[in-house]
């Protein structure tokens, strides 16, 4: 009876089960990423392609309504492609891309004491500036990094928007907005 109890033990679900519907975003999205980028690019668009997939389909959920999250998806799309520059162009001075690491990381988590927003970008941001820089390439290579950037923001972008698009109301923050009304 002992074994049987242990069994029993309750364990509560996720609510909304969100980390699943990401893993199947991304078990949907980085396969096609990866199919795509090598067949319009060199091996640099594939590896940036499934990397910026899986950074804006697992590193970053915006939460809130579908445009604000929309735009959100886009600026960092933007600002992952200027990462991607400036990490290209310091790959081959490791103490120059170490220094704008100092300086890129400090400016990147700091930003998130700005807005939720920022802060839940900074993750998937660092990442945009981190592969770059730790994989040597000339500026020759640049293009395909961006191709494969951009490969993963046409594809992931639409996915986290459409696939499982439904984000419920925090009830734990509702009832505290209601309480403190009250």
């Amino acid at each position: 009876r002992l074994g049987e109890m242990k069994s029993l033990h309750w364990r509560p679900s996720p609510p909304g089960h969100f980390a699943l519907r990401n893993a199947i975003r991304a078990a949907i999205v980085v396969p096609l990423v990866l199919l795509i980028g090598r067949a319009v690019g060199n091996d640099q668009t594939p590896l940036f392609g499934v990397f910026g997939a899986i950074a804006l389909l697992v590193f970053v959920d915006f939460g809130g309504p579908r445009v604000p999250r929309l735009i959100a998806y886009v600026a960092l799309a933007v600002v992952g492609a200027a990462l991607i520059v400036v990490g290209t162009l310091c790959s081959t001075q490791p103490i120059l891309a170490a220094l704008m690491m100092a300086v890129l990381g400090f400016v990147i988590l700091f930003a998130g004491v700005i807005n939720g927003y920022l802060a839940a970008a900074g993750s998937a941001a660092l990442l945009a500036y981190i592969l770059p820089a730790m994989v040597p390439a000339n500026v020759s290579e640049l293009p395909s990094r961006l191709l494969g950037w951009a490969l993963a923001c046409v594809v992931a972008i639409p996915a986290v928007m459409l696939l499982f698009p439904a984000r419920p109301r925090d009830r734990l923050r509702a009832g505290i907005a209601t309480a403190c009304d009250a």
